[in-house]
């Protein structure tokens, strides 16, 4: 029998849901970075698949680590966002595959130092070493005859063991290994796509996984090293328009200093590749530390990042322009150092770049505007602080009101989802975050067809405050204060006097 068909008698109770729902916030600036990290140091699992890591620990782990940025460019922006900016959590994807980007050496003949150890060069995948004799006659094994290290630089050292077959008499050994060759990866492996015969997604496609995977959404997309090849760029933007058809985020992108080596010529490079959207940040030069160069962008993103957490509590309503890079030197793709005057550095803003000025307290990044302008003079467009906050503000309504999707349509989910952001978004006010924020839901724009059709439009009316980026003082030569040299007149007016 069913329960409702029973006589109710005494006390009962239920709850409803709470008609106002808290906000579901979009972390606005995490990264999710594509490139190479030397896999092979740590068995090689992780190919075209998005990984988060909270700690530079976690990082190494996984993808193993080598101050070869050139070769492994997630190292780079590892070393930026968890040791030089403290920041994360962040999401790298890896396209080196040892199994496709190797050479392989064959019974070649390795002299045994003093140490009884061979040095090999980097890249070496440890697994795959075989140790022979130099004849090739007898095969020696691993853990028992000899055994291998790998040093901080990513180098593999073969260890011969004292006790093991190989006698002390024996000078050399040949050895069979694969090398990883971080050349042969390509801008294709970086862009990426969907395997034909497996389905996976790979390099930029695996951005549609993150949030699947890990429940964020990604905020600043990059590829140091890959990003200023004009078709790399292209597809970084375009994924940037639109991530699991409902996010949107920003992506950063470098000048080829190899190409531009004077700031009057970025501009021409800029708009000849194409670099000219709203959601892309164009930059320029190289940066460094010590000797460690960088790519601008592995620390742009990072900067951008630690600008949310520490000044705008997680929201982006901060501009990371004239916040501090971790560098002492500039400089280009051939190591050349340069210094970039004001005037210059100026000259590339009004042009939509972003670069860095050592002017007043160190080396800082400088520049708030997009890579649209001057194409576009749309204040949405053109400040990095205002379309990051969109963006935000974009993505946390989707998050929030998700769980509102196919209930009936009705007064009390308009009310509960506008009376819901309005509440959020004057929190946004309180915090600073906007000059002020409403959301509606208009009869105009809710026609009688469409709502038939289960679509419903609310509109936002939203201000993010635009950075101060001129600021100006007026200074006039007051008259009057003359009668100062004359005494007992110091408070009369020039005009009385």
């Amino acid at each position: 029998m069913s329960a409702t068909t029973l006589l109710k008698h005494g006390v009962t109770w239920s709850d409803i849901p709470t008609s106002i729902i808290s906000p579901i916030k979009a972390a606005s600036g995490i990264n999710f970075v594509v490139g190479t990290a030397p896999i092979q140091l740590v068995g090689g699992e992780f190919v075209n698949r998005p990984r988060l890591y909270n700690t530079y620990q976690a990082f190494v782990s996984e993808m193993g680590f080598s101050n070869e940025w050139t070769k492994y460019t997630l190292c780079e922006h590892a070393y930026s966002a968890f040791v030089l900016f403290g920041v994360g959590p962040v999401v790298y994807c890896n396209v080196l595959d040892p199994g496709r980007h190797r050479t392989s050496t064959v019974g070649e003949v390795k002299q045994i130092d003093e140490n009884r150890e061979i040095v090999l060069e980097s890249g070496v995948v440890p697994n795959s070493i075989v140790v022979k004799s130099e004849g090739g006659v007898d095969t020696y094994e691993r853990g028992t005859d000899w055994t291998y290290r790998i040093g901080r630089d990513g180098s593999v050292t073969v260890v011969v063991h004292d006790d093991g077959e190989i006698a002390a008499t024996v000078t050399a050994l040949a050895l069979t290994f694969d090398t990883v060759d971080p050349s042969l990866v390509t801008k294709a492996d970086i862009i990426g796509g969907i395997d034909f015969i497996t389905g996976g997604r790979e390099g930029l496609e695996t951005v549609e996984e993150v949030f699947p995977l890990y429940g964020v959404v990604p905020g600043i997309i990059l590829a140091p090293g890959f990003s200023q090849d004009p078709e790399v760029a292209a597809v970084m933007e375009a994924k940037s328009e639109s991530i699991n058809g409902c996010f949107k985020a920003r992506c950063a992108i470098d000048a080829d200093t190899t190409v531009v080596k004077k700031a009057i010529d970025v501009p021409a490079w800029k708009n000849q590749n194409n670099i000219v959207f709203e959601r892309q940040d164009c930059l320029w030069p190289k940066i460094g530390l010590t000797d460690r160069v960088f790519n601008f962008s592995s620390q742009w993103g990072p900067l951008q990042q630690h600008t949310d957490i520490t000044r705008g509590r997680d929201i982006p309503y901060f501009s990371a322009s004239n916040k501090n890079l971790r560098i002492n030197k500039v400089l280009l793709a051939d190591g050349s150092e340069m210094i970039v005057p004001k005037p210059d550095a100026d000259y590339l803003n009004s042009q939509g770049i972003v670069t860095t000025i050592n002017f007043i307290g160190g080396h800082r990044a400088w520049g708030n505007r997009t890579a649209i302008y001057p194409a576009s003079s749309d204040i949405k467009d053109v400040f990095h602080s205002v379309r990051r906050t969109y963006d935000y503000i974009g993505n946390t309504i989707v998050l929030t009101v998700w769980q509102k999707v196919d209930e009936p349509m009705n007064r009390r989910l308009i009310d509960s989802v506008t009376e819901s952001l309005q509440t959020w978004l004057n929190s946004l006010y309180n915090e600073g975050a906007t000059l002020g924020a409403e959301v509606q839901f208009r009869h105009d724009e809710n026609p009688t067809t469409e709502l038939l059709a289960g679509h419903m439009v609310f509109h936002l009316l939203i201000a993010p405050p635009p950075p101060a980026e001129w600021i100006e003082f007026r200074l006039e030569f007051n008259v009057s204060y003359l009668n100062s040299l004359f005494p007992g007149l110091e408070g009369v007016t020039a005009a009385a006097a």
